[in-house]
C-alpha cells in the first residue's frame, strides 16, 4: 500500500509504537500513550463483533504525533472497512477516531470521516472515553450497513437509457458533484468502463464512473464527501422514480457555468 503520510521510515509496528515515551502531565494537559488509545479502539472493535485484519501505523514529529488505520471485517460480511485513529503528545490535536464511507487520515493533520469522536488531552480525558469510542464504532457499523444496502440497490437498479445517464451526469454538474471538465469523462467511463466488473447499465456502475473520475482529478480530499453526497442523492432519486426523473439535457448550460 502506498504510504499517504510521508516517508516509509515513518511507518512503525505496534511494538515500536509502544516504545514511544508519553510526556508527563502539565497542568490540565494530560497526554495518553498512543498504544492506550489504540488498545481501547481494538477492544471495542472486538466487542461489537468486528475483527481487525490489517493495520498501518505512522509516527511523525519524532513520535509526538500518531496516525493509525485499522482495516476491519464486520461479522458475516466479507467486505473490508477502515477505522482511523489519531493521538498527539505535542498539544497539536485531540485524541480521536473516525470512520464511515469516506475516511481520510493524513500526516498533514487531515483526519475525517462521517462519524468522528475526539477528546482533548485534559485531566479527565479517560473518563467515559472507552464508552464514547464504543458508541461511535456502533454508529459507524450502522452506517456501513446502510451503505452496503444502498450498493446492493444500486447493483440491481437499472438506468433505463443513455439519455437518462447523461441527464444524471449533467445534473451532478449543476449541483457541484463534478467539474465542467469532468462531465465528458464520467459519461465515457460509464459507457466504456476500464474494468469488466463495472460493465452494465446500473446505478452502481454509474457511481463507479464518478469515483474513477474523482481519483484522477484535482479535487481536494475535503471536497470528496460533499461530491459523493450529491451523486448518491441523485442516484437514489432516480431509482425511486426513473420514469419521472427526465432532467432536461442542456449542453449549453455547461459552458455558462
Amino acid at each position: 500500500m502506498q504510504n499517504p503520510y510521508g516517508s516509509q521510515k515513518d511507518r512503525v509496528t505496534v511494538g515500536e509504537l509502544g516504545n514511544v515515551a508519553t510526556p508527563a502531565p502539565d497542568g490540565i494537559w494530560n497526554p495518553i500513550p498512543h498504544t492506550q488509545l489504540l488498545g481501547m479502539v481494538r477492544n471495542k472493535i472486538e466487542d461489537i463483533g468486528m475483527k481487525v485484519i490489517g493495520e498501518d501505523h505512522i509516527l511523525s514529529r519524532f513520535g509526538q504525533r500518531y496516525f493509525g488505520m485499522l482495516w476491519v471485517n464486520v461479522e458475516n460480511d466479507q467486505s473490508t472497512k477502515m477505522i482511523g485513529v489519531r493521538n498527539a503528545h505535542d498539544k497539536s490535536v485531540a485524541a480521536a477516531i473516525c470512520g464511515g464511507e469516506q475516511v481520510t487520515v493524513c500526516a498533514n493533520m487531515l483526519f475525517q470521516g462521517e462519524i468522528m469522536v475526539a477528546r482533548k488531552h485534559t485531566t479527565n480525558i479517560l473518563s467515559g472515553l472507552s464508552d464514547r469510542i464504543g458508541t461511535a464504532l456502533s454508529d459507524i457499523r450502522g452506517l456501513w450497513k446502510d451503505h452496503d444496502a444502498r450498493m446492493d440497490r444500486y447493483r440491481d437498479g437499472e438506468i433505463l437509457s443513455h439519455r437518462d445517464a447523461d441527464s444524471i451526469v449533467l445534473e451532478a454538474f449543476r449541483r457541484g458533484g463534478v467539474k465542467k471538465t469532468e462531465v465528458v469523462e464520467v459519461s465515457d467511463l460509464y459507457r466504456n468502463p476500464p474494468h469488466s466488473e463495472f460493465e452494465g447499465r446500473n446505478a452502481y456502475n454509474m457511481l463507479q464512473a464518478f469515483t474513477e473520475t474523482w481519483k484522477g482529478s484535482t479535487n481536494s480530499l475535503n471536497e470528496l464527501p460533499q461530491k459523493s453526497s450529491v451523486v448518491t442523492n441523485l442516484l437514489d432519486g432516480y431509482l425511486d422514480n426513473p420514469r419521472g426523473f427526465n432532467q432536461p439535457i442542456n449542453v449549453d448550460a455547461i459552458g455558462n457555468n
